[in-house]
């Protein structure tokens, strides 16, 4: 489950936007291999915060428990409505271009329709949802693993001897937030998995494997597949490419694959947003169920859909794909991510000086230095961000202000109906 929440659009629409910041497939290979190490080193800090607090929820659980009700909150409604939201928004963008590609038409109104088709499908409940994400799961594995294996035996490897290109980037602080910031986000969902603990059996053993083995097996794929592209077209070729996997399969074997990629592409972004649509009602479910969002939210149909969830979710995608733009989706939910996993990293340190002789499955090694590297990366990519963009940081910055005050009115809200 790790592995397919989290390989998606990223993985087919960032590549060339990458390209277009890092001139060098060394530069590239590179990126993606910090990526993988900065996903490495967060699964510890996850892994004990799962373990020590082994319920459903995830972030918010643990923001919670270390901060209060109002950073709970501020948490869970910022993963619901700035996190999961926008990287639905951001796979229906890039399913409506694909589509139009196909079949012509406007991609707006055609990511429009497919969002919508999605809620008759999950009001039929989670065993229909899940039977189509195990297919979509089945067929996402075999296309990547075609992928891989088609570009290393039909390419050249021209990318690796030729000249960099002085129009493909240049190395600048700029040139790196920005392909970071496309970086994080195809990576981005690994910790999603967390608010299964609760479901699992013996969490504290498994769920550090499932966080440490799923994280290497993501970084490798993303590896082989850039490897892939890369021993097809050079990052030139590679630069602003809306689909990376069809170009290098036309250049490889020529015009007819690469209808065939642009359905297979088509096929795992379909499979890839239906999670989105199985977790979003069920955030919102948790926060209610623990008296952080309006009551509403708890109401389950006679299929256990939490329905109010279920349409804000379909609302709140319909209404952020009508954007169109996957760079800037992409980006403002990469500055809301690290904002709020850095939270969750500063709940570590405060759980342990709140509960020193709590029960802890798991530890993280190398306590406190470890987590602490894990707290400067985020803070360094941060700075990155807001240095280079400020507009969306102060966007970013606005969202969670609001969120706050919204979490503060609660807490009041609820201290008047239960005082003491």
């Amino acid at each position: 489950m790790l592995v397919g929440v989290v390989i998606g659009v990223g993985i087919l629409r960032t590549p060339g936007l990458i390209a277009a910041q890092l001139p060098s497939p060394w530069l590239i290979l590179a990126a993606w291999g910090l990526g993988g190490v900065m996903v490495a080193l967060s699964t510890f800090v996850f892994a004990e915060l799962a373990t020590q607090l082994p319920q459903a929820g995830g972030k918010y659980v643990y923001a919670r428990a270390a901060f209060g009700d109002t950073t709970g909150f501020v948490v869970g409604a910022a993963e619901l409505l700035g996190l999961r939201s926008f990287t639905a928004s951001a796979k229906a963008v890039v399913i409506g271009a694909y589509l139009a590609s196909l079949i012509g038409g406007d991609p707006r109104i055609l990511a429009g329709v497919v969002v919508a088709c999605y809620l008759p499908l999950h009001l039929r409940g989670l065993p229909t949802t899940a039977r189509v994400q195990n297919w979509a799961s089945l067929l996402k594995a075999v296309f990547l693993v075609a992928v891989v294996g088609l570009c290393l035996w039909y390419g050249t490897g021209e990318s690796w001897h030729a000249p960099v290109a002085p129009t493909a980037g240049s190395l600048t602080f700029l040139a790196f937030a920005l392909a970071y910031q496309s970086i994080w986000y195809t990576y981005y969902g690994w910790e999603d998995v967390v608010k299964m603990t609760e479901d699992l059996r013996q969490p504290e053993r498994v769920m550090p494997q499932i966080l440490l083995g799923g994280s290497a097996a993501i970084t490798l794929l993303y590896l082989l597949l850039n490897i892939g592209f890369l021993h097809v077209l050079t990052p030139a070729q590679m630069a602003g490419s809306d689909f990376v996997a069809r170009d290098a399969l036309r250049a490889a074997l020529g015009g007819a694959a690469s209808t065939v990629l642009t359905i297979g592409g088509l096929l795992l972004l379909l499979g890839s947003i239906n999670v989105n649509f199985i977790s979003m009602p069920r955030i919102a479910f948790g926060l209610a169920r623990d008296g952080l969002a309006p009551e509403a939210f708890l109401t389950l149909d006679r299929r256990g859909t939490p329905r109010a969830g279920l349409y804000l979710a379909i609302g709140m995608v319909l209404l952020l794909s009508t954007t169109g733009t996957v760079e800037w989706l992409i980006r403002f939910m990469t500055f809301v991510s690290l904002l709020v996993d850095g939270v969750v990293v500063l709940a570590l340190f405060q759980l342990r000086r709140q509960r020193p002789d709590a029960l802890r499955p798991f530890t993280v090694p190398f306590y406190p230095w470890l987590p602490l590297v894990v707290a400067a990366m985020y803070a360094g990519i941060l700075v990155m961000v807001i240095a280079t963009q400020p507009r969306l940081a102060l966007g970013g910055t606005a969202v969670l202000v609001t969120l706050i005050i919204v979490g503060i009115w609660g807490q009041k809200a609820r201290d008047r109906v239960h005082p003491g």
